[in-house]
């Protein structure tokens, strides 16, 4: 079974016009139909959280249903309410009465489960955090023991931490789909044929350090080309996404036991995103500097955590640095130096 898990969910859970003519979520249940037909699974909550090519269904239901749960609204109520909200889909009209009653029983599971959120408080987070509700458990019983020192990490490199959200992405079933498709096959190791951990690491941390990509597919003996496709599907989008939301999460549960988790796991997001691992970088980057090489450079300039700057901003020191300093149309190019320059630039439509 495979699917996109890109598509727009929301408008596939309720059938709006966003659905394409053929209907995304009528293809699904009748996937999942014979999914079951064939190979005698039985329909659970497990199976449609533990499934990647069921994602697109799952979260679209859930994201559906949990606009209509409110305070007011009792689990076996909001279960005939799911129930009645998936007869009126318009992949429901397409369907016959197997696929239809299929169609119910997804969607009132998930209202089981959005209803065992609510009982145990946890659903508020899904609504604070936008973070999926097939990963909240998951993140409090899986992610958050693996890490003890969650509120004194002092880098996003630190390798404990890191650790921790790799261990826990890669029991993720749309991360592990991701890691088959962007690997090669060589690469691949029984029995879960997929990649050794270390490796996916070590490019995750040089990433985050700064490192170019020719540098990581020198360091790591693979094409510039491949690291590219690593990095645009596994670093950028899937574990960056998983890595947002479980933050998220994480910061929500710990509040609960009066922990704050640091900067670095806060933001570690950002660092992820952006591929640097000092705040001034950070904040360069998040503020609109293009280039990533100079974002990692100014970061890293003494000027940046010297005690006579604690007032400034980034952008103030590194445009000082620039301005000051010998050598950095050299390290930077004039190309990269000339654009970095109008991206610090106080005035920009002063620059030349």
């Amino acid at each position: 079974m495979s699917t996109h898990r890109g598509e727009p969910q929301a408008p596939v859970a309720s059938g709006q016009p966003g659905e394409d003519v053929h209907g995304a979520l009528r293809s699904l249940v009748e996937q999942l139909q014979e999914a079951i037909r064939q190979n005698g699974v039985q329909l659970s909550n497990e199976l449609l959280e533990g499934e990647a090519a069921l994602y697109s269904l799952t979260d679209g239901a859930d994201s559906t249903l949990l606009e209509l749960l409110h305070d007011d609204v009792g689990d076996e109520q909001f279960r005939d309410i799911a129930a009645t909200l998936a007869a009126h889909t318009f992949a429901a009209q397409q369907l016959d009465q197997r696929a239809q009653d299929l169609l119910a029983e997804v969607f009132t599971m998930r209202a089981t489960r959005l209803s065992g959120l609510r009982a145990s408080g946890r659903l508020t987070w899904v609504r604070e955090t936008g973070a999926r509700a097939r990963l909240v458990d998951s993140v409090v019983a899986d992610l958050a023991p693996l890490l003890d020192n969650w509120d004194t990490v002092e880098s996003p490199l630190d390798y404990d931490l890191l650790n921790a959200f790799l261990t826990w992405v890669y029991r993720q079933p749309d991360f592990r789909q991701d890691l088959q498709e962007a690997f090669p096959v060589e690469d691949l190791v029984l029995p879960d044929n997929l990649p050794e951990t270390d490796a996916v690491f070590n490019i995750v941390r040089q990433w985050i350090a700064g490192d170019s990509f020719a540098d990581i597919a020198a360091a790591t003996n693979r094409t510039v080309d491949g690291v590219l496709r690593i990095h645009g599907s596994v670093i950028s989008y899937s574990l960056a996404t998983l890595v947002e939301q479980a933050v998220a999460v994480l910061q929500r549960y710990l509040a609960d036991t009066d922990l704050e988790v640091s900067r670095a796991v806060a933001s570690l997001p950002e660092y992820l995103r952006f591929g640097v691992a000092t705040p001034a970088a950070r904040t360069l980057m998040a503020n609109g500097l293009r280039h990533r090489r100079a974002a990692v450079l100014l970061g890293e300039h003494p000027a940046m955590t010297d005690l006579h700057n604690v007032l400034r901003e980034p952008r103030d020191i590194a445009r000082d640095i620039l301005a000051t300093e010998d050598g950095w149309q050299d390290r930077l190019g004039q190309f990269v130096f000339d654009r970095t320059v109008q991206d610090l630039a106080e005035n920009p439509g002063d620059t030349p």
